[in-house]
């Protein structure tokens, strides 16, 4: 396999969210978001497995708990990514999931190293109600109701960005959750985005949550002792 230590840890996030093409020779074909391409077989099993290991993300905890279980104990590579494709657990089409995002390049973008890149949205959005992930991407990462809130805090926001979009799973496409409960797909349909230190973007979110969830996240913020224009937002919208 020729390929750096970056690319190792893309090829793996690739793995783990489906980004990849089974061949017929029991080798693996995966193109990288710089275009490269890269095909895998059997031989690189150790190194694949080695660098799982070594990334904290959480689609790749996904895989690696399945790459070592029991059931794939002494499996070639490529089996085990066989059968990791056909139990993904796919997600329902006209599911409400939520998404940070920066309407411009940040300095830092997370996980970069592991292949994730920043995508334009708001240009996306001049054009259609809809986000697609870019060429060779490795999906768009999203959170379901059961995440979402644990991410409703000013070291979250600042973590993935200053504006916010509710989204809908759409038909036709797969989305794969990992073991956490991220969302991960390639389209989504934008029911709304905006700013995250705007009262109308948390009502708006508020819309889309269950009583519980809801109720959830006025007992938990209250612990929140921050107090700036996102922590004002949030208390408005939220009746906290």
């Amino acid at each position: 396999m020729d390929a750096n230590l970056s690319e190792k840890f893309e090829i793996v996030t690739k793995l783990s969210t489906g980004k990849f093409k089974l061949l017929y020779n029991q080798s693996i074909k995966i193109i990288l978001h710089t275009g490269k391409i890269i095909i895998l077989t059997n031989d690189d099993k150790a190194d694949i497995e080695e660098a799982q290991k070594a990334i904290y993300e959480k689609s790749v905890k996904t895989l690696y708990a399945f790459w070592v279980s029991d059931e794939n104990n002494g499996c070639s590579m490529y089996d085990i990514i066989k059968k990791y494709q056909k139990c993904i657990n796919y997600i329902v089409p006209s599911q409400i999931v939520f998404k940070y995002y920066y309407s411009e390049c940040p300095d830092f973008i997370i996980n970069e190293d592991y292949g994730r890149t920043w995508i334009d949205y708001e240009k996306q959005l001049q054009s259609s109600n809809y986000i697609n992930d870019i060429p060779n991407g490795c999906g768009i990462w999203t959170a379901d109701e059961s995440v979402f809130p644990k991410m409703i805090c000013s070291e979250s926001v600042n973590f993935y960005g200053t504006n916010l979009m509710v989204l809908k799973t759409c038909l036709f496409h797969k989305y794969i959750k990992s073991i956490s409960g991220e969302i991960i797909g390639s389209k989504y349909k934008v029911i709304y985005n905006g700013p995250i230190n705007e009262v109308n973007t948390w009502l708006n979110v508020k819309e889309r949550l269950t009583e519980n969830t809801i109720s959830q996240i006025r007992t938990d913020y209250i612990k929140n002792a921050g107090y700036d224009d996102v922590v004002f937002a949030i208390k408005e919208a939220f009746n906290i």
